[in-house]
């Protein structure tokens, strides 16, 4: 054989080689709570996922491909998956952001309310169907004070 045919039948190998060498990509946690992704799991704990194909149009449908997906391909539709999944993860983090600071400002606000009510500066009422101030008797008032002190202890680590 001479160099030049050992070199075409080496370039198709390579050529042939790298359309089939596609893996499955398997996803797991740690004991710290990190995901992570690879091609070969470390334990039969990891989740096999599957990567969306490039060919799937709008309704979720896949069409045929003549021919095999290169490996770039495979790691634009991989790298694709992975900032899909880490967007995800930014969502949820966000959102419970949110709700954090939402449970912080309606403790704030009960406790306020609770220590307004315990100066017993303001007088409590309400207005009745001729829109005619009606006071609130103490018993519920004590009824309110207690309610808050409840809430405070369930939602806001106390009083």
């Amino acid at each position: 054989m001479c160099g030049l045919e050992i070199f075409k039948k080496s370039i198709l190998l390579i050529c042939l080689a790298s359309s089939v060498c596609y893996g499955e990509i398997y996803k797991w946690v740690d004991e710290s709570g990190k995901v992570h992704y690879s091609q070969t799991p470390p334990n039969e704990a990891a989740e096999k996922i599957e990567v969306p194909s490039e060919a799937e149009n709008v309704q979720g449908t896949s069409e045929s491909i003549d021919q095999p997906t290169s490996n770039i391909e495979n790691q634009k539709k991989y790298s694709d998956y992975l900032e899909q999944e880490r967007l995800e993860r930014k969502e949820k983090r966000d959102r419970k952001k949110q709700e954090r600071a939402e449970a912080r400002t309606k403790c704030h606000q009960t406790r306020a309310q609770l220590e307004d009510m315990n100066q017993g500066g303001i007088l409590y009422y309400e207005l009745d169907e001729k829109g005619e101030r009606k006071f609130v008797a103490d018993k519920r008032i004590e009824a309110r004070k207690e309610s808050l002190r409840k809430y405070l202890q369930r939602n806001c680590g106390g009083a």
